[in-house]
């Protein structure tokens, strides 16, 4: 599992694709093509999950789904999961209707947390953390 993600750093989506920055591909060690797995789990990002951790978080969220008022978000994590290819450069395509739903736009801001990624429209990151 992974624990160093970390940093935030500003990229660009071209044509829907984003290239993770070099220290991310590096923690994560990709050396050739690998599925991640991405959720919209709350309206203003993505998150990007490994395979060992996404396992974990369906758990979490199967438990989630059992508890009251719980239904809801795990509809909404649920309804916005897609399996993301990772190729040896750390590029991926985040398909449209993922980016509309984010509201992505083409510069965008990814934040390693630890063991998962968050992905973020730029502006919004800004404004959420008052940095603009």
């Amino acid at each position: 599992m992974f624990h160093n993600l970390c940093g935030q750093y500003r990229c660009s989506i071209e044509s829907g694709r984003l290239k993770l920055p070099a220290p991310l591909c590096r923690a994560l060690k990709i050396e050739s093509k690998q599925q991640f797995h991405m959720t919209r789990e709350k309206s203003d990002r993505l998150h990007l999950y490994s395979q060992q951790l996404w396992e974990e978080r369906v758990d979490e969220l199967m438990r989630l789904r059992k508890q009251h008022g719980g239904e809801e978000k795990f509809r909404e994590i649920v309804d916005s999961y897609c399996p993301i290819d990772v190729d040896k450069n750390g590029r991926m395509t985040i398909p449209q209707d993922i980016r509309e739903r984010a509201g992505l736009d083409k510069k965008v801001v990814v934040v390693g947390m630890l063991d998962h990624m968050e992905i973020w429209d730029f502006e919004k990151y800004e404004r959420s953390f008052r940095r603009m």
